[in-house]
């Protein structure tokens, strides 16, 4: 098998047997935010909705022009780009481990890395990349408001936020949404997915991708008895998260849709506090 069937395939292992996992061990729910006192949501709510989501993609539009060419332009300097790229994508937690999460450097580290890392690399490392062809926006609506309705089927549990100032918590969504929404997109999925899809293929792309935008979760979700049990809900929720995130920029090469559901995970629970 080509290197590429292995690591999709061992992928796509973990994405089922994480939650499977879960699933039979009891642990039906699962911690899907790093703020203190945040509850759980139920398994599903994180699966389901991803699954449904990249359904709809794959049949709207039913076919669009490839975007990958069997032999890309400058493969050894993209190939050089991811690898100096997945460095920074194993480099973030790392560094956030040693910082703390909950730390000030935090959002520093972030936009050190996902920005100005990434530029640096995409800068000093010229490489010619397949043309992308987006598809007309209205064809990405279904597949986000299908995502959308099963994903926030079930309310949040907002206890933990009822006290906040709501400038501080405006304050902190807005920097939640350029650090996170914006710029994890631009990274994960613009930036490193592109040019592992030019070198692999779609679905290596993908699963590499999420995989690694999961693992940066793992400095402030990680904890408890049973890691085992984080580990598992973080592919469960980030990484099928990632999983339709990924599909999405495949398929149809639109930032924005993007940057709208990354954005709903993180804004939409809170937006009845402000009413």
């Amino acid at each position: 098998m080509t290197p590429r069937v292995v690591l999709t395939a061992a992928g796509g292992a973990l994405f089922v047997l994480a939650p499977l996992l879960l699933l039979l061990t009891g642990h039906t729910e699962i911690v899907t935010s790093s703020d203190e006192g945040a509850g759980g949501r139920p398994l599903w709510t994180a699966v389901v909705p991803a699954l449904a989501g990249m359904a709809l993609v794959r049949l709207l539009p039913p076919s669009r022009p490839s975007t990958v060419e069997a032999q890309p332009p400058d493969r050894a300097a993209i190939a050089r780009q991811v690898r100096w790229l997945v460095g920074i994508a194993v480099a973030f937690p790392a560094l956030v481990a040693i910082a703390g999460a909950q730390s000030l450097a935090y959002p520093l580290i972030k936009v050190a890395l996902f920005l100005g890392g990434a530029l640096l690399v995409t800068r000093l490392i010229r490489a010619g990349l397949p043309p992308a062809v987006p598809v007309r926006w209205f064809w990405v609506l279904p597949a986000i408001v299908g995502w959308g309705v099963l994903a926030f089927r079930v309310p949040a549990d907002l206890t933990p936020y009822e006290d906040l100032d709501r400038v501080y918590l405006a304050t902190a969504m807005t920097v939640t949404f350029l650090t996170a929404s914006v710029l994890e997109e631009f990274f994960y999925r613009v930036t490193l997915q592109t040019r592992i899809e030019a070198l692999a293929g779609r679905w290596p792309a993908i699963v590499a991708t999420s995989l690694l935008f999961a693992a940066m979760h793992l400095p402030s979700h990680l904890g408890g008895d049973h890691p085992w049990v984080a580990v598992a809900g973080i592919v469960a929720f980030q990484g099928f998260f990632g999983l339709f995130t990924g599909y999405l920029w495949s398929r149809y090469r639109r930032f924005w849709p993007l940057v709208a559901v990354h954005g709903a995970v993180n804004a939409l629970p809170l937006l009845p506090l402000f009413t």
